[in-house]
């Protein structure tokens, strides 16, 4: 797999887990009609779960992601790219479905600190977005970097 290869099936993995959260939202909004109130313990539940797997899902999968890609930088030969699309897309499913789950939870409960931990899931799929500038600076041996 070539660079322009890897970069635009990442942009379908990427805006394909965008269209899912609009459908999520057209969903919720259309057939979503039980509720959990935030202030029973259920609601209390639910709540304590979406912060939890948003915290960790977001910082998680970026330090895995950096923590996976660092072997790819002195490999010199096409199959890093596999390796890194690979990374990629459980980045941004990972980090996707904490969006998801935001945005369901927000519904669910009617409670405004929900769509904050969607807002924060998508924040971080922003910086996640796939460009060939990005792959190609995840992926340069910081060895190089260093001499220039």
């Amino acid at each position: 797999m070539t660079l322009n290869q890897t970069t635009n099936r990442l942009k379908w993995c990427y805006y394909g887990i965008l269209a899912l959260a609009v459908i999520t939202v057209v969903l919720c909004m259309k057939f979503l009609t039980f509720h959990i109130s935030p202030t029973e313990q259920n609601g209390i539940i639910v709540s304590y779960i979406v912060i939890c797997y948003m915290l960790i899902s977001v910082a998680g999968g970026l330090w895995w992601f950096k923590r996976k890609i660092t072997p790819l930088k002195k490999r010199e030969d096409e199959l890093r790219y596999n390796e890194y699309f690979r990374y990629a897309v459980v980045r941004l499913c990972v980090i996707g479905a904490g969006l998801i789950i935001g945005i369901v939870a927000f519904y669910l409960m009617q409670h405004l600190p929900m769509i904050y931990c969607a807002a924060i899931s998508a924040v971080a799929l922003v910086f996640c977005k796939p460009q060939e500038a990005r792959i190609e600076l995840d992926l340069i041996n910081d060895q190089d970097d260093q001499q220039l």
